[in-house]
Parts: C-alpha cells; structure tokens; sequence
C-alpha cells in the first residue's frame, strides 16, 4: 500500500533537505577559508617583518645629541638622520 504526504509535508523534508546540504557545503568551505585566513596573517606577518628590517637599515644611525636653548636633545624629538 502505497503511503502519500501532503503537499505541506513534502515541502518541509525537500526544504530541510535543502537546509542540510547548505550546512555541509558551508562546513566543507570553512577549511579552506580558515587556511587561506591563516595563510594571509603568514604573509602580513612576514611583510611587517621585512619593513621593521629595512627601517631598522634606514634608521641606524641618529644624529648627534646636539642641545637646545632649553637643554632638551634632538634625539629625544625622534630626529634621525638615514644612511
């Protein structure tokens, strides 16, 4: 004996159907967007690195300490000469 649903019936199992096969597909991209975050923090990390070194080259040599009228350097101001 064949069993029948009603229209209503049907339309909630295709559609929770539906909702699962959403959830996989979001659950199976979410490695692999969770990767491609990690491998661009990598890169921001390393590019951040490589600009402290070339400003650390840039910014090695400082100028004197000449005083000013009120005995306050320019070194303590930041002033830093490049080589």
């Amino acid at each position: 004996m064949a069993h029948f649903l009603l229209k209503s019936e049907l339309h909630k199992i295709e559609s929770e159907k539906g909702k699962e096969s959403v959830k996989r597909t979001v659950k199976s991209k979410t490695a692999d967007v969770d990767n491609e975050m990690r491998d661009i923090r990598e890169q921001r990390a390393r590019l951040v690195e490589e600009r402290k070194k070339s400003r650390k080259q840039l910014i090695s040599v400082p100028l004197q300490k000449y005083r000013r009228k009120r005995g306050k350097c320019r070194r303590r101001y930041g002033e830093y000469r490049t080589v």
